[in-house]
């Protein structure tokens, strides 16, 4: 075969293919294309690298309105917890706000005492459990009183081993104490209080002992004795007096201070009544009065009077004169339950009168008599009644 040669001769080897000046080669491989960083997501560990990833750039979704609702409802769950914690914390915390509920019985009996020493009766009123019937005298007034006369201070409280015990050390006025009380839990199961914030002093109306007419003239802080002579007062000193001149009540112990120990039960009063030196003259004087009308009657034994002429003298005839003085006259013993005094004694009348025998007969003689009687101390002024033999 004929060779006729040139860049292809025939027969002979083909050679290379040069591409065209000027023309890029036909194939090459497509360069890595380049994509966003996807989030993070968990599989197991590949044993091997993976390869390229190729493709076009896969652009991320928005979030969807349901997550979005989510987020927003999440966050607001949250801050309503975060509103009712903040609550629980204001309203059941350390401080209990004056609401009268404390964590510990220690909290609580000390916040007791700070409001009686700060002279707030409401405040103090609000750490007990059980309220008294009666407040008259559980007042922020009378409270300054007790406060004046036997301020509190040193007050120290420490929980004891017992439940809802406390060790309490305080200084009313001069007098130091160191008491051990318990306090109790509220009904609904929520902070400390004491049972009872103030006392009851009982004078016993109803018992028989003492004149409840002379009980209602009883004042407390120059207040009236209440209807059910049992009358409530913080712990401290007390002020106890009477609007009846006539009339002194005698108590034991002479002062009246009742503190901490008292408010679990009370103070029964142990108390009595006697006729004072006013009392005295003003029955003296009721005395005198009723002599004489005494003196003004005729009669030889007139009632409700000390006068007695036996017979055989003339009715109708008798002629009295007063005595002027009552120095013999004695009051024996107190004021009993009826609130009545006894007095005897003896006065003199000067009298004139006739007998049936003449040689009985008086003309302006001194006439003693004898006489005891009871005087009504519940009355100002008393009254007196002689009582004859």
């Amino acid at each position: 075969m004929t060779n006729f040669g040139g860049p292809n001769p025939i027969g002979g080897g083909q050679p290379p293919q040069q591409p065209p000046q000027g023309q890029p080669p036909q194939w090459q491989p497509a360069p890595p294309q380049w994509q966003p960083p996807q989030p993070p997501q968990w599989q197991p560990p590949p044993t091997y690298p993976p390869g390229p990833a190729f493709g076009p750039p896969i652009t991320p979704r928005p979030p969807s309105r349901n997550r979005r609702r989510l987020i927003l409802a999440g966050a607001g769950v949250l801050i309503a917890v975060i509103v009712l914690v903040a609550g629980f914390v204001v309203f059941s915390g350390g401080d209990d706000g004056g609401s009268g509920s404390t964590k510990t019985p220690a909290d609580a009996m000390r916040s007791y005492l700070e409001a009686l020493a700060a002279g707030d009766a409401e405040k103090a009123l609000s750490y007990a459990i059980n309220q008294p019937p009666d407040k008259s005298l559980l007042t922020d007034e009378i409270l300054q009183k007790q406060l004046e006369k036997m301020p509190i201070s040193d007050i120290v409280v420490n929980e004891t081993g017992g439940i809802g015990g406390v060790q309490v050390m305080a200084t009313f006025g001069h007098v130091a104490i160191d008491e051990t009380l318990y306090l109790k839990q509220g009904a609904d199961g929520g902070g400390w209080k004491l049972e009872n914030a103030a006392l009851p002093l009982d004078f016993r109306k109803d018992g028989g002992d003492e004149a409840p007419g002379l009980i209602d003239q009883i004042t407390l802080f120059g207040e009236k004795m209440p209807a059910s002579g049992r009358p409530y007062v913080f712990p401290g000193w007390v002020d106890i007096a009477g609007s009846n001149p006539n009339v002194t009540t005698l108590f034991t112990p002479e002062e009246p201070v009742f503190l901490l120990d008292k408010l679990q039960y009370g103070e029964n009063m142990n108390y009595g009544f006697e006729t004072s030196e006013a009392g005295q003259e003003a029955v003296k004087k009721a005395i005198m009065a009723l002599l004489v009308e005494c003196a003004k009657s005729t009669e030889l034994s007139p009632p409700n009077c000390p006068q007695n002429a036996a017979s055989p003298r003339v009715q109708g005839t008798a002629r009295w004169t007063a005595p002027t003085d009552l120095d013999d006259l004695s009051f024996t013993g107190t004021i009993d339950n009826q609130g009545l005094q006894q007095v005897m004694g003896s006065v003199e009348f000067m009298v004139t009168l006739q007998a049936t025998d003449p040689i009985f007969n008086r003309n302006n003689q001194p006439a003693p008599y004898w006489f005891e009687g009871k005087a009504d101390m519940t009355k100002n002024p008393p009254t007196f009644t002689i009582r004859k033999a």
